[in-house]
């Protein structure tokens, strides 16, 4: 076991890919748009954070261990209305009251896995989080673990935090977290339950900020998806709710707050990208193998609209954004005609520098390391790389490069899923819970997402997931 754990580790970080010191390829899973500020944007990447302060002009980076975590898991990020960056890690709570400059991690019951983060979209100065902690009972496998699990508030743009409402059912493991804004009183999230054929999905509803839970059954196929994630709710009408399931994706809707659901669209792959239209009217929805699609939300008549690859999409007004790879010809791109073009936003060697933070500030710490990570996206914006082990050269974004460069990583991906298994293989035979980077999560509610939580492994290999949602 040991060797073959060594064999596919090689392979992985053996493979003539670029990745970078964390082993991952780079990619990026979630965009953020600041609540009433339209210049800032916050891409979440593979290798940390980019930030925008002049509307995608130019992105600066905030490295992952400023935030405070290691590279190997892809965190969930929100934006408030007062410049905050709440981040929430396998290690934790993190926060940003400044932008991405200083981080502080709240501690207390807030130590414990963040599974998913959501700004209140009729509050935007209020952040809810989910903390689920799992422990195994005496049967040692996924059948038998119990999650604590909490929602925690802060109505103050993350600098005081509080429990809100009683804690979730323990049988049922949390994936996504989601708040309305015509009901403030309305809370939403998704979980499942179990493993193989008998895994389960619900949708826990309250109406009465999480004081009381009523469970709603999910329809999950347990032969081809393994969870279901809230993807976003109607900006109008608390009651419609989009899920989006994990594995060979469908995009699910209720319109009475989970008592039925119906089936909209089914892809062939991951759905890495989910985005709703600001006033509930457009919905979008994307992955690497099916491009873009999108649909009025009278009528869910979803039509092809990009070959792009999607990885992430976010929309706000008269805008579609989304995470996608050279081969697309762009690394970020935004589109203002419903999604049938993009311009590029950001290419990969284009990040413009460490975030400018003062003296001393964790953000400050990247700035040492800033020049490695250009030499592994092949240059940054005014400083090429010394090395040339970009993805795809700048020069090279059109035509048969791109092609090689992204067959090269579906190579890396395919090689790491195997890793996974193999993994989650171990993890099972230790009686651990699935690892948080070997499961896919949710991530955008008003966006896309991926989720996951989970106990740590006694080893760790190369990269292990799929990038989650975000957008």
């Amino acid at each position: 076991m040991r060797a073959l754990v060594s064999l596919l580790a090689a392979l992985v970080v053996s493979l003539p890919v670029a990745a970078l010191a964390n082993g991952r390829f780079p990619t990026a899973s979630q965009i953020v748009f600041a609540p009433g500020d339209p210049r800032t944007v916050l891409a979440r990447a593979t290798f940390g954070m980019l930030v925008s302060h002049d509307g995608g002009a130019s992105f600066d980076w905030v490295c992952e261990s400023a935030v405070g975590y290691q590279g190997i898991e892809d965190p969930f990020v929100g934006m408030t209305a007062g410049g905050s960056v709440v981040v929430g890690l396998l290690e934790g709570l993190s926060v940003s009251p400044d932008g991405g400059c200083a981080w502080s991690a709240p501690g207390g019951p807030l130590a414990a896995p963040i599974v998913d983060v959501v700004v209140r979209p009729d509050t935007p100065h209020v952040a809810l989080v989910l903390a689920s902690t799992p422990s195994p009972t005496d049967g040692g496998t996924d059948e038998g673990l119990r999650f604590a699990s909490q929602i925690h508030q802060s109505t103050d743009d993350g600098a005081h935090w509080a429990p809100l409402g009683a804690a979730l059912d323990p049988a049922w493991q949390p994936e996504t977290v989601d708040a309305t804004r015509s009901d403030p009183h309305r809370l939403y999230v998704s979980a499942v339950h179990g493993t193989g054929a008998s895994r389960t999905a619900a949708l826990l509803v309250s109406a009465d900020d999480g004081a009381t839970w009523t469970e709603r059954p999910i329809p999950l196929d347990a032969s081809s998806e393994t969870a279901a994630y809230i993807a976003g709710i109607d900006p109008l009408d608390a009651d419609r709710v989009y899920v989006r399931t994990d594995g060979r994706s469908r995009l699910l809707v209720t319109t009475d707050a989970g008592r039925t659901f119906s089936t909209v669209v089914t892809l062939s792959g991951p759905m890495l990208g989910f985005a709703l239209a600001p006033d509930g009217s457009r919905v979008y929805v994307g992955s690497k193998e099916d491009g873009l699609l999108a649909a009025s939300s009278g009528d869910l008549a979803f039509a092809h609209r990009s070959a792009i690859a999607v990885r992430c999409l976010a929309a706000r007004s008269g805008e579609l954004w989304a995470c996608s790879d050279e081969a697309s010809g762009f690394f970020l791109g935004a589109s203002t005609d419903d999604g049938a073009t993009f311009r590029p936003v950001l290419h990969l060697d284009g990040v413009s520098g460490p975030l400018a933070c003062p003296s001393g500030a964790a953000g400050a710490t990247c700035a040492a390391s800033f020049s490695g990570l250009c030499d592994q996206l092949g240059g940054c914006a005014g400083q090429p790389s010394t090395t040339g082990a970009a993805e795809t050269p700048s020069s090279s974004r059109d035509g048969c490069a791109c092609d090689v460069a992204r067959s090269r990583a579906r190579a890396t991906e395919a090689c790491a899923a195997l890793a996974c298994m193999l993994v989650l293989g171990v993890a099972r035979r230790f009686g651990r819970s699935r690892p948080l980077a070997c499961r896919q999560r949710g991530r955008s509610r008003r966006r896309s997402r991926t989720r996951t939580s989970g106990g740590q492994l006694p080893i760790q290999i190369a990269p292990c997931a799929t990038p989650p949602l975000g957008g």
